[in-house]
């Protein structure tokens, strides 16, 4: 329950972070050319998720700031998800190299507003280190959602212990 709560502490201390970012420039239009803003060819999209897929027509059919996040944060979570599988060594790298774009996409579009460019960083370090570590690994997930209810304290032991030895976002 505490590591639940401790969770849900750490988003809505990101929910926080990023508000008034994507009030102020949420429904801000980046680019009237969208596919060719992002720059992905068929080469970097064979390799993104469905979940990814779906942020990137939602971006391309409106291509906005809360939109453009949306994809990057998407990106974000499914690269941690597989980032340490070496099966998977292919997609976490396209993933990994097409978020970094995307970083630098939305810090160049935050540049012209040095307070909210700041408040998006502040996001971005406590997704980071604040949240990304909960999710570190299906054992920390479940727990962290509450899903995972009768876990041994040597079951949680290990999973922290794994969680701290990923690599995380």
């Amino acid at each position: 329950e505490n590591i639940k709560n401790e969770y849900n502490s750490a988003v809505s201390s990101q929910k926080e972070a990023y508000a008034p970012v994507t009030e102020k420039y949420g429904d801000s239009t980046v680019s009237i050319d969208p596919e060719k803003y992002l720059g992905f060819g068929k080469s970097e999209i064979k390799y993104f998720t469905p979940d990814i897929k779906k942020s990137y027509k939602d971006f391309v059919e409106e291509p906005n700031f809360q939109n453009l996040h949306n994809l990057q944060s998407q990106m974000g979570k499914d690269w941690a998800r597989i980032a340490t599988n070496p099966n998977k060594i292919k997609t976490a790298q396209t993933l990994n190299t097409s978020r970094n774009a995307l970083k630098d996409k939305i810090q160049s579009f935050l540049s012209r507003d040095e307070n909210a460019l700041n408040q998006y960083n502040l996001g971005s370090d406590i997704t980071k280190n604040q949240v990304m570590p909960y999710l570190a690994n299906p054992t920390l997930r479940k727990i962290s959602e509450g899903v995972e209810q009768g876990i041994s304290p040597a079951q949680l032991s290990n999973a922290i212990r794994q969680g701290s030895e990923k690599v995380v976002y």
